[in-house]
C-alpha cells in the first residue's frame, strides 16, 4: 500500500514534542500542531516526534533562537509573597541571568546585612535566608550588570506574607 506524505499524522500514528534545551511552553504536548510560547533567551531546541507500533519512528528537530528585540529593559518587582502560590513567590528579573551570566544580585535587610547573594541569576531569590523564611518588611537589592558601563540597578523589594 503506498501512503502519500503528509505534515499530520494517520490516525494509528501518535506525536509528541520534546523539549531538549532552553525553555518555551508547548501548549499540547501530543497535538500535531500545537504552539509553543515563551521561549527563553538563546538556543531553544525541539523535538517533533511521530511514533508507530509497527513502525520505526520519525523526528524532526526546531531550533528557535529567541534575542531581545529592544535591548534589556528591566521590570524590578517591588513585593514578592513567597506563598507557593504561582505568583509573585519569587524576585524574578527577566531575562537577567541569560543576558548578564554574570550579573551580581545583593537582598539586603533594613540594617544592612545580606540576606541573598549570588553571582548569576539562576536561581531567583525566594524570600528566605539560610533556608528559612524572613519576616515581612522591606529588603533592599542591588544588581550589578558586570557590564563595560558598570551599570548597577537598586532599590526596595517588600515581603508580604
Amino acid at each position: 500500500m503506498h501512503r502519500r506524505r503528509s505534515d499530520r499524522p494517520l490516525a494509528d500514528q501518535s506525536v509528541s514534542w520534546i523539549l531538549i534545551s532552553g525553555s518555551g511552553d508547548v501548549a499540547d504536548f501530543s497535538d500535531p500542531s500545537t504552539t509553543i510560547d515563551d521561549y527563553g533567551l538563546g538556543t531553544n531546541i525541539i523535538l517533533y516526534l511521530m511514533e508507530h507500533d509497527d513502525c520505526p519512528s520519525t523526528t524532526d528537530t526546531l531550533t528557535i533562537v529567541a534575542t531581545l528585540c529592544e535591548g534589556f529593559n528591566p521590570v524590578f518587582p517591588t513585593v514578592i509573597t513567597p506563598n507557593f502560590d504561582g505568583r509573585n513567590d519569587l524576585f524574578i528579573i527577566a531575562y537577567l541571568e541569560k543576558v548578564y551570566p554574570d550579573c551580581q544580585v545583593t537582598i539586603f535587610n533594613r540594617w544592612g546585612a545580606v540576606v541573598y547573594e549570588s553571582i548569576g541569576y539562576e536561581d531567583p531569590w525566594d524570600g528566605t535566608y539560610k533556608g528559612e523564611d524572613l519576616p515581612m518588611g522591606t529588603y533592599f537589592y542591588k544588581v550589578e550588570l558586570n557590564d563595560e558601563n558598570s551599570t548597577v540597578y537598586d532599590g526596595p523589594i517588600s515581603i508580604i506574607r
